[in-house]
């Protein structure tokens, strides 16, 4: 050997560990929240995610309010893939169990109760859920109880409830079941929850009178449809609050946490994003990948913008791709708030894509 000096090996094989930084995660949007007050025989924490009907049958057997409800969400076709259930001392208010609960975990987006809770409790657990941008989802077993609640929230500008009329509360975990079978991976993934089915769920015999009360209070209900020797039972109308529908309000939450976590990731992801015209794009490209991800699941589609005129579009214009992303010039931005390093605002504008309800068809026959 001609001494001690070598030359490290890396100069011809270099390794290197790539440690992949932690990203935020998206809500789970398709998992329900079940809150009950049945003590878990073998769970130790307050909050527990069951996988399987057999789980929440181990932990709270088979007569427990928490398993009834369970057993109809699983029933769904498709199956959901897990639920939520939590453990509170009790639910004589229901709005202090939620926020109990809320303060532990957040790692749901539709909510309910393990029993009817009361008509009194409804606005002030739809105000909850419009503030943390959850879903209350709620069965009233009596209709015109149901018909008088439905006028009473529909004006208020709260869109975070779903209400249905039927003779049994644990319906509430079907309606969840189907409703919450939103796929934003897929393409046109968006599913509307009227004329839908609900496996295991026996309809409710309604007039006519009866569904025009209940879709005017914007209060869904499963009930027959058709000749009555070869009836279909069908859920109807898909409502959420406020006169807008399920999809579309779970929908846009979805992509506003979509919109988020991409602009939070790109950010910590980046070395730097410049407070100039380039980190502005920068920033818009992350926005912009969420909301080609609407489009492909149908929620987001080309049509005409009825809004407020805002940058380039103005009021009528149509929306070739189903959106449109403004910000304010960074070159404007008073020194003041560009020495705290705050990007403008940005601005989006996105279509719904919709969903056809009602149909009105004309037939003109001729000899």
């Amino acid at each position: 050997m001609a001494g001690n000096l070598t030359l490290p090996i890396n100069m011809l094989v270099n390794v290197s560990i790539d440690y992949q930084a932690k990203l935020l995660s998206r809500d789970a949007f398709n998992r329900l929240l079940i809150v009950g007050d049945t003590a878990p025989n073998g769970r130790a924490t307050d909050s527990g995610i069951y996988t399987s009907l057999e789980g929440v049958k181990l932990d709270y057997g088979v007569e427990a309010a928490e398993y009834k409800i369970a057993e109809k969400y699983f029933a769904q076709n498709p199956r959901p893939r897990d639920v939520m259930i939590a453990t509170v001392t009790a639910l004589t208010d229901p709005l202090v169990s939620i926020t109990e609960v809320a303060t532990k975990t957040l790692g749901f987006y539709a909510f309910c109760f393990a029993t009817e809770p009361a008509s009194t409790a409804i606005q002030g657990l739809a105000e909850w859920a419009q503030s943390n941008n959850r879903m209350f989802m709620t069965v009233m077993t009596t209709d015109t109880e149901a018909v008088t609640t439905g006028n009473s929230l529909k004006d208020l500008g709260q869109y975070h409830y779903c209400i249905t009329y039927h003779e049994s509360y644990n319906t509430v975990g079907a309606v969840a079941g189907m409703g919450l079978d939103q796929r934003y991976d897929k393409r046109d993934g968006i599913k509307t929850l009227h004329l839908k089915s609900l496996t295991s769920v026996v309809s409710t015999d309604i007039t006519q009178t009866q569904a025009a009360d209940l879709k005017a209070a914007k209060i869904n209900y499963y009930s027959d449809y058709g000749n009555p020797d070869n009836s279909l039972p069908i859920f109807a109308n898909g409502h959420a609050g406020g006169g807008l529908f399920f999809d579309f309000v779970m929908g846009f939450d979805w992509l506003r946490n979509v919109i988020e976590t991409n602009v939070f990731n790109g950010q910590r992801l980046r070395r730097l994003t410049p407070q100039t015209d380039k980190g502005m794009m920068m920033i818009k490209a992350d926005i912009v990948k969420g909301l080609e991800e609407a489009v492909n699941a149908g929620l987001v589609a080309p049509g005409r913008w009825n809004g407020a005129a805002i940058g380039e579009i103005e009021k009528y214009d149509y929306l070739s791709t189903g959106y449109y992303v403004y910000n304010e010039s960074i070159r404007d931005q008073p020194q003041v708030t560009r020495e705290q390093r705050i990007a403008p605002p940005s601005t989006i504008l996105a279509k719904g894509a919709g969903a056809i309800h009602d149909t009105d068809i004309t037939l003109i026959p001729e000899a």
